[in-house]
């Protein structure tokens, strides 16, 4: 379980998705394949996802998609 804040790592060929705050339902429209592992940034858990900031943008990933930072 993650905290806001905590940095979590991205392993690579993990689907992040552009979170739409105008409808409640994930909706994709936009999404990005990581190619390499990365770090971000935990903000909150939204309808069974982690919502974390990647690059200074907001994204949509599943949970056990993504591991703390160590």
């Amino acid at each position: 379980m993650f905290c806001k804040g905590d940095l979590i790592r991205i392993p690579s060929n993990v689907k992040l998705f552009s979170p739409r705050p105008d409808v409640e339902l994930l909706i994709i429209e936009d999404y990005e394949l990581t190619n390499k592992p990365e770090v971000a940034i935990f903000l909150e858990y939204k309808n069974g996802n982690c919502l974390i900031n990647k690059n200074g943008k907001n994204w949509l990933v599943q949970p056990k998609a993504i591991r703390m930072a160590e």
